[in-house]
């Protein structure tokens, strides 16, 4: 395997952890902002007379809190997953098809987010007067970084996917082009 393969299949999985770094910043930051709104609307239970719509927000925000967990935990998976392949180039040498692995890994776990990143921004769709609630007087619009993280999260595992799809493919076109091309420089080694 050429250098010049292996410097381009560490950058793809570097930059392929990196998007799975941030995605697990932006989910650890969700899983946050649902336990605290969980919290207000527990502590609103008590005190309001709209406890039927506060518990239905509570039980929101504690499948919102798993949701972003499991996109947390995929996520960082990734990010450990890619840096420990880019960082050790001489496992993709010796072991040839572990690029392959990783890619199918990428696929199947970016599939995992994208369901997670639409479950996300359905659920939360409706409740933007109770997140307007339960905000009090915080600068945070926890409505927005929720809903539109959801969003983003489904929109750049849809990326992701297709990166590793097209990544694999133009590996695969450049590993066929460099075999055809070393018969035809074996035969004109031959006539010289």
């Amino acid at each position: 395997m050429s250098t010049k393969y292996t410097i381009r299949m560490r950058l793809a999985i570097a930059f392929l952890a990196i998007i799975g770094l941030a995605f697990a910043s932006l989910n650890s930051a969700m899983a946050r902002f649902a336990v605290i709104l969980r919290d207000r609307a527990k502590a609103d239970i008590i005190t309001s007379n709209k406890s039927i719509s506060d518990n239905t927000f509570r039980n929101l925000m504690d499948n919102v809190l798993i949701d972003v967990v499991i996109a947390a935990i995929i996520s960082t998976s990734f990010a450990i997953t890619g840096a420990v392949l880019a960082g050790h180039p001489r496992w993709l040498r010796e072991q040839e098809k572990a690029w392959m692995y990783f890619g199918c890994f990428q696929c199947i776990l970016s599939l995992v987010i994208i369901s997670t990143g639409g479950y996300l921004a359905d659920h939360v769709h409706g409740f933007q007067t109770s997140f307007e609630r339960f905000s009090g007087n915080d600068n945070f619009q926890y409505y927005n970084i929720m809903y539109y993280g959801g969003v983003g999260q489904a929109a750049c595992g849809s990326l992701v996917i297709f990166v590793a799809v097209a990544s694999f493919a133009a590996f695969m076109i450049s590993d066929s082009h460099e075999r055809s091309i070393q018969p035809i420089e074996r035969q004109s080694e031959q006539y010289q």
